[in-house]
């Protein structure tokens, strides 16, 4: 500041002798030097602000990035989906307003599945994709939104999850490379949309996504696939002045963002956390909740349970609790060839009973569906 004011005084023939009337200008002669003063302070604040703000916002962009890029990208089938039919999403990621933001689109009403709903760019797997569930979503995400796998950078590949049709469908998260937000190279000037999938392609900040946020309109747990599904509802309005659009996301678009969400922004999310389930998932033969009936207290229990490839059957009280790699002995059953199962209902309940060394340790099981109990006696039964 005090060599921009010396600049100043000389190329002004301002005579300065007393140190006293820089700091303390009192007469009129140096009034036009506190002026100087004051406007380059304001002026160097206001840019160090600036700046710092970059580059904090620089800074957690990029730690967001790389929490998703731990994940990995190696393969993460869960064994329930083993035989149906695949598909995959692409989750583009890109900056807009110095937020990581995530692409969305909207299907046209005309279409006969899922009209009208929002979702990733995505689709089935089709016989030249190779069986490469990272081809099947780029493919698919040039057909509807005309941008190229060059321009992204994969990040993870998530769970697979089940979607409603049926369908094994492979969550794949990419980064849009040109990061800069207003040049030729913006994902939106690349963008060409197919008017036959695609209704409207809209962004919403990454952070929408996370609960804390107070976004979330619905959350309802139900049974699914074998286990337990949080069904998730949220409604976006754009906020660009040309459009009020609102948006519902919900279903597997919203279990899918909500995931990248909690795994690249929530600050309580435990970054072994995820590693340990995909570990667990690619160890477990079947996964998922039941009810344990407890004959010492006589009630049921819900529990989380896992069957690992070694045909050794776990529970726990929840899957966070399934931190370790095997739970307390009284909690594993290790299944052998005698294993003889049999089945009833009761107390609204798809009971099973696990039986093995000819009855003498007996584990009284409850399945939320028909269906969830007949998988469960396939994997405890195949070997």
């Amino acid at each position: 500041i005090l060599s921009q004011c010396f600049f100043f005084t000389k190329s002004h023939d301002i005579s300065v002798t007393d140190p006293d009337d820089i700091m303390f200008p009192l007469t009129k002669k140096n009034s036009s030097i506190l002026s100087v003063i004051q406007l380059l302070f304001l002026h160097i604040i206001f840019i160090s602000s600036y700046n710092h703000g970059m580059t904090n916002s620089a800074a957690t962009n990029r730690n967001n990035v790389q929490k998703l890029q731990s994940v990995g990208m190696e393969k993460c089938d869960l064994p329930v989906h083993k035989n149906l039919p695949r598909a995959s999403v692409l989750v583009p990621l890109f900056m807009q307003n110095e937020k990581l933001h995530v692409l969305l689109t909207q299907r046209p009403m005309k279409l006969k599945s899922h009209p009208g709903e929002v979702c990733f760019p995505g689709g089935r797997q089709d016989v030249e994709d190779g069986g490469d569930d990272v081809v099947t979503a780029f493919r698919e995400t040039y057909e509807e939104v005309g941008l190229t796998k060059s321009s992204f950078q994969p990040l993870c590949r998530l769970s697979t999850v089940e979607s409603r049709n049926g369908l094994c469908v492979t969550p794949i998260v990419a980064l849009w490379r040109p990061l800069t937000e207003n040049s030729e190279n913006s994902i939106w000037s690349c963008m060409k949309v197919s008017e036959d999938e695609v209704e409207a392609a809209f962004a919403v900040p990454l952070e929408f996504f996370l609960e804390e946020n107070g976004n979330l309109a619905e959350k309802t747990e139900i049974a699914w696939s074998g286990g337990r599904f949080t069904m998730r509802k949220y409604y976006y309005q754009e906020e660009s002045e040309s459009s009020k659009r609102t948006f519902k996301v919900w279903g597997l678009t919203a279990h899918i963002v909500h995931e990248v969400a909690m795994i690249a922004m929530n600050k309580n999310h435990d970054d072994n956390d995820s590693s340990f389930n995909r570990t667990l998932k690619n160890k477990s033969k079947y996964e998922g909740d039941l009810w344990l009936w407890d004959d010492t207290s006589s009630y049921w229990k819900q529990r989380y349970f896992f069957l690992t490839q070694n045909r050794i059957l776990h529970h726990y009280n929840n899957i966070q609790e399934a931190s370790s790699d095997s739970a307390k002995k009284k909690n594993r059953l290790p299944l052998n060839s005698s294993v003889s199962i049999t089945t009833f209902d009761e107390d609204s309940k798809f009971v099973f009973e696990v039986n093995i060394l000819d009855g003498r340790i007996v584990w009284r099981l409850g399945a939320p569906s028909i269906e969830s109990r007949q998988k469960w006696i396939e994997a405890l039964t195949n070997e």
